[in-house]
């Protein structure tokens, strides 16, 4: 709900509704970053999720409580081209609403995660897009703490104006993410502040720093 009302231009969702070239910056965003991680999926098929949101019946029009995760599609999107169209069908039957939580979205990828290792070598990388505005922080901290040991990175996208801090600090530049007792295995999340017009070189420099991160699969999975 802090983007505002897509249907008018300061909101940094808004959808121009008479001009199909247009691109808000979530669409410029998903479509340079995703052209960067999508070449490390073999299949490019893409589970989307949103959050944030409160999202219409298509057959009552009644909408939903608020949902810190809900699916664009039952089916996984295929390629960047995919996700941005999902994108721009979503966003006719979605409420923009806050709080703003990150939590249910970390834990789901990384039960995603889990059960995508169980049988192969597989390694997840969630993209997340953000304004900034966060309002579970320490839930997100023991979120990312307890995704740690796991084949999971998230590459955290900062797009608009606002205050970044948190977004810094879930990064964990200066030291692993710690709190109540609990520290963070390894460091999995990367920041970026995204601005449109971004040379690509630097923008994939940065947005795959911390992804290579060291992670070891269990024996049963080594070669």
């Amino acid at each position: 709900g802090s983007n505002g009302n897509p249907k008018l231009p300061n909101s940094l969702h808004y959808v121009n509704l008479h001009d199909d070239t247009f691109k808000n910056t979530y669409q410029l965003c998903i479509e340079a970053v995703g052209r960067i991680v999508i070449e490390y999926d073999t299949d490019k098929r893409v589970p989307v999720n949103g959050f944030g949101g409160k999202v219409k019946d298509p057959i009552t029009g009644v909408y939903s409580p608020v949902s810190d995760c809900f699916p664009f599609s039952k089916e996984e999107a295929v390629g960047v081209e995919g996700i941005m169209d999902l994108y721009k069908k979503t966003m006719k039957n979605v409420m923009l609403s806050g709080p703003t939580n990150l939590a249910t979205v970390i834990r789901t990828a990384t039960s995603h995660a889990i059960q995508a290792a169980e049988t192969h070598l597989n390694y997840t990388i969630q993209l997340i897009i953000t304004d900034g505005d966060i309002n579970d922080m320490s839930k997100s901290i023991d979120a990312i703490i307890d995704a740690s040991p796991h084949p999971i990175s998230f590459i955290i996208m900062g797009v608009g104006s606002g205050d970044f801090t948190n977004m810094h600090i879930l990064d964990g530049d200066d030291a692993l993410l710690s709190q109540n007792g609990k520290t963070a295995e390894r460091d999995i999340v990367q920041f970026v502040h995204f601005e449109p017009g971004m040379n690509p070189t630097t923008l994939a420099q940065q947005v795959l720093h911390e992804v290579s991160e060291c992670y070891e699969f269990s024996d049963e999975f080594s070669h």
